[in-house]
Formats: C-alpha cells, sequence, structure tokens
C-alpha cells in the first residue's frame, strides 16, 4: 500500500529535486554523486568536503574583489550589498507597512502610496 502511494504521489506531483548551494560547482556536485556511489566513501568524502571549502572560499575572494571594484567606483550601493552578503545578513523583503489610522496595509499598491 505504501508503495502505490508512493508511486502515485511521483507520477502526479513528480520527484523531489534537491538545491544546490550556490558556491558548488560542477565538479564538487560530481564528487557528491561519486561519494554517494561508493560503499566505502571516507576518501571521497573528504575530498568533496576539501572541494566545497575551496568554491565557498573562490566565492568569498570574488566577492572580496566585486567589493574593493565597487568601493573604487564609489558604488556604495553594490559595496552595501555585497557586505551584507559576505556577512550572511538576512532581509526582510516584505515589512508591514500601517496606514495613518493605524491600519495593517497589504495591498502593495496602498504601499507605494503611503
Amino acid at each position: 500500500m505504501k508503495n502505490v502511494w508512493k508511486e502515485k504521489r511521483e507520477e502526479t506531483l513528480g520527484r523531489k529535486s534537491k538545491q544546490h548551494k550556490a558556491y558548488a560547482s560542477t565538479d564538487t556536485l560530481k564528487k557528491i554523486r561519486y561519494s554517494k556511489d561508493q560503499i566505502r566513501h571516507s576518501k571521497a568524502n573528504k575530498e568533496v568536503r576539501r572541494s566545497t571549502r575551496k568554491d565557498r572560499r573562490n566565492l568569498v575572494n570574488d566577492l572580496a574583489r566585486q567589493a574593493e571594484e565597487a568601493a573604487g567606483n564609489a558604488d556604495s550601493k553594490e559595496l552595501y550589498s555585497i557586505t551584507r552578503a559576505l556577512a550572511g545578513a538576512q532581509t526582510i523583503l516584505d515589512r508591514p507597512v500601517r496606514a495613518n489610522s493605524g491600519e495593517v496595509l497589504t495591498d502593495q499598491e496602498e504601499k507605494r502610496k503611503r
């Protein structure tokens, strides 16, 4: 019975795809798949961790280079966004906006007018 449900779910919804980190290169993803296929994968796991650290380091170095260029061009908006990305700061995209009467505005047009 459980298999029937699983098959129907996959048939209607499709298989769930995994989201990978933005900094993971294709070589790292290949190493991950290779390590999952092996029975003894401790050495492969070490390679995956090493490759992931390298990819993350490359991403941070690239962002730092972009920040230096933005600072040299006096582009404070770009510099601020890169700094927040490096710090890992989360942004709240949709904050509640209140009207002068105190009620919360939900419509985007009303928020812009406010």
